[in-house]
């Protein structure tokens, strides 16, 4: 029996290759692992040419309509993690792609992160640790997150781990949701107020929240002017639900405290991009979910995925629409 062909792309952090998983995988599959970046686009079409299936690791490559057109042989996209942002999932549905997802991975590390860094701005570590590196003895008074508020947007998985982390610290805590109600805030020792409330009361306003039509765009202009002068914005989620060049004003003219930002509008966030240079701006590279224990998660179940689908029931499927389309519908 001819092996069916899948390729991981897009795996920087060299964890596919050497797992258990794909080692489980070449057992029924032919398994080809790319770690760099394709330098163009024909380049990665050329990879790609005639192979069926796609271990896709976040959001790296594009799958826009122009590329999903010359992959003609394309049926599985099996990413990492829950969202499709980078795919055009209605062109694939159409052209029947089963996009199948591992979700979950992520949510303990980003919420550690988010921690980190609301400590981290609270403390200024990182300026105190560039300080002593110079030779100097910084002397002041720090603040603490004790009793401070701690404004949540989005009590799912990551914001719920985060309110629990923030509780024991002897935050107050503050939510915001789209179906947050007064009662499953509660359970979680959160008090549940309307987003601007949330905006003006908080002294950290962190972001958790998918990006989605309602997301995009909703910690606006207005909202961010909202805040205390005093206040920070964290953002582990994506830079699109923040009006990321608002923000950034903001920052600069110091009419808050600061931020603390994981994503951005463009990632990579190019060499000469002002946000460097920003005072009062803590930068981490999109990397609140890249460790070790939330890879071994992501790695498992994409297989698990192509298997499924090898094996003609394909689950975790995103677009259900595009099974009627696909090879494995027909070959029932």
């Amino acid at each position: 029996m001819i092996m069916k062909k899948v390729i991981v792309i897009d795996d920087y952090h060299r964890a596919f290759g050497y797992s258990d998983a794909i080692k489980r995988l070449r057992q029924t599959a032919d398994v080809t692992v790319y770690e760099d970046p394709f330098p163009s686009q024909n380049a990665l079409v050329e990879a790609l040419h005639g192979v069926e299936i796609i271990i896709a690791n976040r959001e790296r490559t594009k799958f826009t309509s122009q590329l999903l057109g010359r992959l003609p042989d394309l049926r599985l996209i099996s990413n990492t993690g829950s969202h499709f942002y980078h795919v055009d999932v209605p062109e694939g549905t159409r052209r029947g792609i089963l996009l199948t997802n591992a979700p979950g991975g992520s949510s303990p590390s980003v919420a550690e992160l988010t921690i980190a860094f609301i400590l981290s701005l609270t403390r200024r570590i990182l300026q105190n640790d560039a300080a002593m590196r110079r030779g100097d003895w910084p002397i002041e008074l720090f603040g603490s997150v004790q009793r401070k508020t701690l404004g949540i947007l989005g009590m799912g998985k990551i914001g719920t781990r985060v309110a629990k982390a923030a509780c024991a610290l002897e935050m107050r805590v503050v939510a915001w949701g789209p179906t947050l109600t007064e009662e499953r805030a509660a359970r979680s020792g959160v008090q549940r107020l309307e987003l601007d409330d949330v905006m003006r009361e908080s002294d950290f306003v962190s972001i958790h929240l998918p990006l989605s039509d309602l997301s995009r765009g909703l910690v606006s202009r207005e909202r961010v002017g909202l805040m205390k002068p005093t206040a920070y914005l964290v953002n582990t989620a994506r830079a699109a639900i923040t009006d990321e060049s608002a923000l950034l004003e903001a920052v600069a003219a110091k009419r808050i405290a600061g931020a603390a930002l994981d994503v951005f509008m463009e990632e990579p966030l190019p060499q000469d991009s002002p946000i460097r240079h920003l005072e009062n701006l803590l930068l981490s590279p999109h990397a609140g979910w890249t460790t070790h224990e939330s890879y071994g998660p992501w790695v498992d179940m994409t297989v698990e995925n192509v298997l499924a689908y090898i094996a003609g029931s394909p689950i975790r499927v995103h677009n259900p629409d595009a099974f009627a389309k696909s090879d494995v519908s027909q070959a029932r």
